[in-house]
């Protein structure tokens, strides 16, 4: 089995990593190149080994920045966890359009030209905006409120990746 993961060194993440590596298989991780010594301490404290493979990249460039010698190695990965985005409720329109809707585009695009087996989006609770009442999967866009950068940002790349994928 093999993972590739985006955002691998936050909350949600490292988490994940972890219980990825309970199972059989090789770890790639997106990592931009200042957040490199996060994950090595990451890989130390999984005692991860060789298994998390480091994939130098950025979510802001197409193919999410994957040098051409990782998108042949990461050729046919199984299952491609997109989680990365920015989590900051003061940040600007266009920061969050980048990050969110541009990365998700972004990480779509490297997972198709990869032929992923299954792409995994996480999303966030934010694309109900201000929603009142149980909001469900089934119930993506009912015209809720989306008051803020981040919320408008969420739901377009849920949006896009439905679309998409």
């Amino acid at each position: 089995m093999s993972y590739f993961v985006t955002g691998a060194t936050g909350f949600i993440g490292r988490n994940l990593v972890e219980k990825l590596l309970e199972r059989e298989g090789e770890v790639h991780v997106l990592v931009r190149e200042g957040s490199r010594e996060r994950l090595d301490a990451l890989i130390e404290r999984w005692g991860a080994g060789d298994r998390v493979k480091p994939v130098t990249g950025d979510l802001t460039e197409p193919l999410l920045g994957v040098s051409e010698e990782d998108r042949k190695a990461l050729a046919g990965v199984e299952h491609f966890f997109h989680l990365a985005a920015i989590y900051d409720m003061t940040a600007d329109e266009t920061q969050n359009a980048m990050l969110n809707v541009g990365g998700t585009q972004n990480a779509v695009q490297l997972a198709d030209e990869l032929g992923a087996g299954v792409f995994h989006h996480v999303s966030s609770v934010a694309v109900a905006g201000r929603f009142k009442g149980h909001f469900t999967e089934d119930m993506f866009d009912e015209g809720q409120e989306l008051h803020t950068p981040y919320h408008r940002t969420k739901f377009e790349s849920e949006k896009l990746v439905r679309e998409k994928v």
